[in-house]
């Protein structure tokens, strides 16, 4: 333990970088059995789930890519799966959070953030977590994909995981910069003032914060969730989403 190694009210020690720029938390997320032993001493002493490694991962894309191969296992076959099956995720994400973690932080060269690797891996109950601590959905990776482009089955009876993922969001969210797409995050239609007054212009969804065209966002409607009566403009599937929460 740190008081053991005397690292207790030495966070500096309790975040010291190996040659990969691997803090011990990082190792810690690596070494899945041992994780929900190790996460919470760490963390009380000062670790920091914020720093990147040298491709750019917090410990939270770690976790994620321990729990996709771990799901990943478990469709495959229940043999082999071993110890790392019964480690707590769900539960060393609930830790994480309580750190104030940069949710949305980007890999090097992927661009995907910890939500892109659980949804695209079809860690459904890990992404919808996610989603639920205020991950952005609508971050676009270096590919231009976000969470919501998943076709992962949902595991839900009557929503897909694009549906599911957006009915968590409970704040709202960030505009995707109008830098970082230059296709509609909805139809993927190239925005193109040659193409037409539809595709001529960039508009966000304020549910969600995509970048979309007037095709994909032509109805404003309130949202309730974020204590508003003005009409917003709201993106097809968050009008949906919106329209099925209400009461």
């Amino acid at each position: 333990r740190c008081e053991l190694m005397q690292w207790n009210s030495q966070p500096q020690r309790c975040n010291i970088l190996d040659l990969n720029r691997n803090t011990p938390l990082h190792t810690c997320a690596k070494q899945a059995p041992h994780a929900a032993k190790m996460f919470p001493v760490l963390l009380e002493h000062g670790a920091n789930p914020n720093i990147q490694n040298a491709q750019g991962q917090t410990v939270l894309h770690l976790l994620a890519e321990r729990a996709v191969v771990v799901h990943q296992q478990q469709q495959g076959s229940a043999e082999g799966v071993g110890a790392a099956a019964d480690v707590p995720f769900s539960r060393l994400v609930e830790m994480v959070a309580e750190h104030s973690p940069n949710l949305d932080t980007a890999e090097a060269e992927s661009g995907n953030t910890a939500l892109h690797i659980a949804a695209f891996g079809g860690c459904i109950e890990l992404a919808v977590q996610l989603a639920s601590m205020g991950a952005s959905v609508a971050l676009p990776n270096k590919d231009g994909f976000t969470p919501l482009d998943s076709m992962q089955p949902s595991g839900h009876a009557t929503r897909s995981l694009p549906e599911l993922l957006l009915s968590k969001i409970s704040k709202q969210p960030s505009w995707v910069p109008d830098r970082m797409v230059n296709a509609c995050q909805l139809c993927k239609l190239p925005f193109d003032p040659r193409r037409g007054p539809n595709l001529a212009r960039k508009h966000h969804c304020r549910h969600c914060g995509r970048c979309v065209c007037f095709v994909c966002s032509p109805k404003r409607m309130p949202i309730p969730k974020f204590g508003s009566s003005q009409d917003e403009r709201v993106c097809l599937i968050c009008e949906k989403v919106i329209t099925s929460s209400a009461p």
